[in-house]
């Protein structure tokens, strides 16, 4: 499932026209992004925590031509499933 049908689905599901899915989807996103950029955790009760950790600047060594690169210090988004998600998940899982 891709956004778009991500999208259409929660519409169908909920009764609220596409363009109102859309941009309420589009701005959770939004406040997501600003606040794991800030180094804020987001944590959605059910389904897991949206963080980030500082990767450290450092040099790496590219294989081929052996020149060495200097990498910026940035952050790297993280996301952690709950505990409920991963048990319900397994719950209603079957071979």
């Amino acid at each position: 499932m891709n956004k778009k049908e991500l999208i259409a689905q929660v519409s169908e599901n909920t009764g609220f026209p596409q363009a109102s899915v859309e941009s309420t989807f589009e701005e959770i996103i939004n406040v997501i992004s600003q606040q794991i950029s800030n180094g804020e955790n987001v944590m959605i009760t059910g389904l897991g925590t949206f963080s980030s950790k500082i990767v450290k600047a450092r040099t790496k060594t590219n294989n081929i031509t052996k020149e060495t690169i200097d990498v910026s210090e940035k952050l790297d988004p993280r996301f952690k499933f709950s505990a409920t998600y991963k048990n319900n998940l397994n719950k209603n899982f079957s071979k």
